[in-house]
Parts: C-alpha cells; structure tokens; sequence
C-alpha cells in the first residue's frame, strides 16, 4: 500500500541509465524510417502479485508518455499531460485497469486488485472492499475450483504429455 515506493523505482531504474527518452519512434511516410531507436527493456515481474505489477507498468507508461508528448510538441516541457488533459488521462488509467482486469482474470478468475488506484491514482474503501471480495473468490476458485485451468496450463506449457500419462487429468464434465 506504499504507492510512493513505486516513485522511488523510477528513480532507481534511472540511476541505473533508465531514461524517458529511452524509447523508439517512426516517421512514416514514403519509408518507414526510425527517428529513435530505444535501447533498454524494463522487464516487471512483481514477485507474487501480478495486480502489483500492473501499477508498476501503468506508471512507467505514464512517465514514457510524458516525454512522447513532449518530443511531439504536444505539450511543453515540464507541462504535466496529465493536468493538462483529465479526459486523456481518464481514458489512459481505464484502459490500464481494463487491461489489469483480463489478464488477471484469465490467470485467477477474477478482476485485477487495486483497479482503483490504476483507475483514480488514489486508494479508496470501495476498492479494498471490491479486493475482498475478490481475494475471497480467487482463493474459493484457487483451492476448490480451479483444477480445470491449471490442467490447461500444464498442458500448454508442456507440463503435462497426455499420450505419456494413463488416464487424463481433464475430466469430461458432461
């Protein structure tokens, strides 16, 4: 619930030669040609959160965007995109809930934990309230319901060989 840790990442990872500038764009015309090519990745892989590692990339989305905008000329340097245009910045934090919200459920059954903070950049009782709930229908789902969906995990990370096992681990439901 340190949201201000995630500043303090960024300043890290710039101490280390992460820059804003450190992104690719194109001039397309006639030719696709590169006017900058980036040179760094930014691998996030929260330990055992992946709501976590949603505002982590929604951040560093917002801090790239910054200086996009500013390359562009679309805003002036210094000028916070997201002051200068609330309805973007509305659209920009929905889409990355949004976003939170499938992957998270294709992995766990449920929502995204802490949409309201991607959503809003604030943490409010609604949203812990909406994170109960689904903390419990993920554990419910995680430790009663969910042998189907880690099958076909196993099964398409090559976990599971069905020609290699004698009876098979997906069960006919019908």
């Amino acid at each position: 619930m340190r949201w201000d840790r995630v500043k303090l990442l960024l300043e890290h990872l710039s101490g280390l030669g992460l820059s804003r500038n450190d992104y690719s764009s194109f001039f397309v015309g006639e030719k696709f040609v590169p006017e900058k090519v980036q040179k760094h990745t930014v691998r996030t892989n929260c330990m055992d959160c992946l709501d976590r590692t949603n505002v982590v990339q929604s951040t560093l989305a917002h801090w790239y965007l910054q200086q996009q905008l500013e390359d562009d000329k679309i805003i002036k340097e210094g000028q916070d995109w997201s002051i200068v245009d609330p309805k973007f910045l509305f659209v920009f934090q929905n889409i990355w809930a949004d976003n939170a919200d499938a992957v998270s459920t294709s992995y766990s059954g449920t929502g995204a934990l802490k949409t309201d903070y991607t959503r809003t950049g604030k943490r409010t009782k609604l949203g812990a309230l909406n994170d109960l709930s689904n903390s419990i229908s993920r554990y419910i789902k995680n430790n009663y319901r969910d042998g189907s969906r880690q099958d076909g995990y196993d099964l398409f990370l090559g976990n599971v060989l069905p020609y290699e096992i004698a009876t098979s681990p997906f069960p006919d439901d019908l």
